[in-house]
């Protein structure tokens, strides 16, 4: 009975493995995913200091950006009286702590397991309390950013975009396989979102107007003794690359493709852009800046899928 367990084992795996072989190479993609995180449009409105979207629209000159957002820390309301309510609440909580100690009396097994129980009640409402004081004191001072909730629903509204759009690609292309090409980093994306802790831990250094004004440029045309529009995207993509900042997109580490496969990117980036309307010029620009840091990583020409672009 054992030998033919053994034997259907053996006709499994050989079946799988032929499937595996049986794929051609034309039918392998692959995507850097941290790259296409970073090239979505609502990413030109994420603070990677302060971990969170600004709450303005798109298309804004520097100047009414920072009107607009100097407004909405203006408009900040007033949450006094619900920070005294929890103070309050945190006084009553060291009060009736400290009425613990009158069970020392006389101390024996029971009570001791009663007095841990309380103790380890009252440190998890403290630290419970002291969270809810922190979140309304950072909203209050980041009334123009998005709530820690609100960051991480626009996080999975950005994957999910670009989740459908790879599907749509590798059902358009007849792709079977679709590989990251993302060197690994630690996984640590849900650890950063807690309401506190990472406030103030973000990635300092990171302009975030590189690419939100790059995307709001009506003229990408500029004259030979200017900088060329694409030197602002590469910049924003140099900063955004780093592991430190890779760290908090909303990624996990897939493997790392060595060789071969055909790269998505630019077609995945292109329908993510028609759907949120970006300007043909600016993917145009955008487009060639990947053709350009895919060939860097890869020391040679990236073969891509042949794609005709109307807009």
């Amino acid at each position: 009975m054992k030998r033919l367990r053994y034997v259907f084992i053996c006709i499994f795996i050989l079946l799988s493995t032929q499937s595996v072989w049986a794929i051609n190479a034309n039918e392998v993609a692959t995507i850097d995913l941290s790259m296409a995180l970073c090239l979505h449009p609502k990413m030109s409105l994420f603070d990677f200091n302060r971990i969170g979207f600004y709450k303005v629209e798109f298309g804004l000159s520097e100047e009414e950006f920072n009107e607009k957002t100097y407004s909405l820390r203006a408009s900040a309301p007033d949450r006094s009286e619900e920070l005294n309510k929890l103070q309050k609440e945190l006084d009553d909580l060291y009060e009736e702590r400290n009425k613990i100690s009158d069970l020392y009396v006389n101390i024996d097994e029971e009570k001791q397991k009663k007095i841990d129980e309380l103790m380890s009640a009252s440190l998890a409402k403290e630290k419970e309390l002291n969270d809810k004081i922190l979140d309304i004191n950072y909203q209050t001072m980041n009334y123009d950013l998005t709530s820690p909730s609100e960051t991480r629903a626009i996080l999975e509204e950005i994957e999910k975009d670009i989740f459908e759009a790879i599907n749509q690609v590798v059902e358009e292309e007849k792709y079977s396989v679709v590989l990251n090409s993302t060197i690994p980093v630690p996984y640590t994306f849900t650890k950063n979102y807690y309401n506190s802790e990472i406030y103030g831990q973000g990635i300092p250094g990171i302009n975030f107007m590189l690419f939100y004004s790059f995307l709001a440029m009506n003229n990408l045309a500029s004259p030979l003794d200017e900088v060329p529009p694409s030197r602002d995207l590469i910049n924003w993509l140099e900063l955004t690359r780093y592991p430190g900042t890779v760290n908090l997109l909303p990624m996990k580490p897939y493997p790392l493709v060595l060789s071969g496969g055909k790269s998505i990117l630019s077609s995945v980036v292109k329908k993510i852009y028609n759907k949120y309307k970006i300007k043909p010029a600016i993917y145009n620009v955008v487009d060639s800046v990947i053709i350009k840091i895919e060939q860097l990583q890869n020391g040679k020409n990236v073969e891509q899928k042949t794609v005709k672009y109307d807009f």
